[in-house]
């Protein structure tokens, strides 16, 4: 009888445990589904603000809108080493512009628009200075005297430079309130805080108002503006929604850091798949070499996984089952089947190894 009860014990220990692990990975589903639908969401607001900057650009009349059609853009920067010389990340430059430019406090074309701080790049291109020159412009002007473009890849570069102001000012604005609260509790309280700590704390009005950042000290009402909607109950609640968003996320979407996919694939010279795979599983200076036998487990995104399973069998399909994707360069119109297109302006893989101007639409591939 002792040995039945014994027995019985160990059966309903196991049980528990089984329970618990089932639980556990509908656990990580769900997260996984919670941060997918988190990624849709930013996404669909990001294409939502292209869309808006295309319909500007359209407005305006200029050569710049007319020079972005899709026959001519790229997707990212591509640097050109020049021997002996440093190329410093190219949008760590334009960063710095476009604070030096920062042009304050803006009132958009419109008689339903108040004015406000440069919060987006249609603020830079509302306003002018005393030249009659918008601050947009004169954020390009000086970023070209910093580097020069390959001839013939004019249209594009403007495409991408304009691409990677409306990003880079977002994340402007969003860096600079990190910023302000690691410089608050240093300057006042001598604590030393990281960025992942600073980003979860906030400041009261009064706090804020000493530690304005140094492109914006002179711009009257602009910091005072910028602090109030961070002081506002509806910019707390979403900040909260948004930290509850964060601390379900169980992996990190990359490891490429500042890196684009390019860029990456330079420091681990491995094929373009390849390259897509390795970024996925750790940063390039401690990566292992890649194995296409590695299972899922090994990646710290499932959704890059199911990707690359997704277009090696659509690959196989297409150019034949003892073809070898992983040693091949990426096939953008594969890329654009498995992906059912660009969604929310996207490639489902590849990204800066693809330009848009060399890729069809996908009605164009299946006609």
């Amino acid at each position: 009888m002792e040995v039945e009860r014994e027995m019985e014990d160990v059966e309903r220990e196991m049980d528990t445990r089984e329970e618990r692990d089932i639980e556990k990975v509908e656990r990580e589903r769900e997260r996984e589904r919670e941060m997918e639908d988190v990624e849709r969401e930013m996404d669909t607001r990001e294409e939502r603000d292209m869309e808006e900057d295309e319909g500007h650009r359209g407005e305006e009349g200029t050569s710049q809108g007319a020079s972005s059609s899709s026959s001519t853009r790229a997707s990212s920067w591509e640097e050109i080493a020049v021997p002996g010389k440093e190329c410093r990340p190219v949008n760590g430059i334009l960063g710095c512009l476009l604070k030096d430019n920062f042009p304050g406090m803006v009132k958009l074309p419109g008689d339903n628009h108040e004015e406000e701080p440069a919060f987006t790049w249609h603020h830079y291109k509302a306003k002018v200075d005393g030249n009659g020159r918008s601050f947009a412009q004169r954020v390009k002007d000086e970023f070209w005297q910093y580097y020069k473009c390959e001839d013939g890849y004019d249209q594009a570069a403007e495409y991408v430079l304009e691409n990677a102001c409306r990003k880079l000012l977002l994340d402007m604005h969003y860096e600079v309130r990190i910023q302000s609260v690691i410089n608050y509790h240093f300057e006042h309280n001598k604590v030393k805080l990281v960025k992942g700590a600073a980003r979860a704390k906030t400041l009261t009005k009064e706090e804020y108002m000493q530690v304005p950042p140094r492109w914006v000290v002179n711009e009257g009402m602009c910091w005072e503006k910028m602090v109030d909607k961070w002081c506002t109950d509806e910019w707390k609640a979403k900040h909260e929604e948004r930290q509850l968003q964060r601390a379900c996320m169980i992996r990190i979407p990359h490891h490429q850091g500042n890196w684009n996919l390019r860029s990456y694939g330079n420091a681990v010279p491995v094929s373009e798949y390849a390259t897509y795979a390795l970024s996925h599983k750790a940063k390039a200076s401690v990566v292992t070499p890649y194995n296409d036998s590695d299972p899922a487990e090994a990646y710290t995104s499932l959704t890059s996984y199911t990707n690359m399973q997704q277009y090696k069998e659509a690959f196989q399909e297409t150019h034949g089952a003892d073809s070898d994707p992983t040693i091949q360069p990426l096939d953008p119109e594969v890329v654009m089947v498995v992906g059912e297109g660009k969604k929310h302006g996207r490639f489902m893989m590849g990204g800066s190894h693809l330009s848009t101007a060399s890729v069809p639409t996908l009605p164009q591939i299946k006609a």
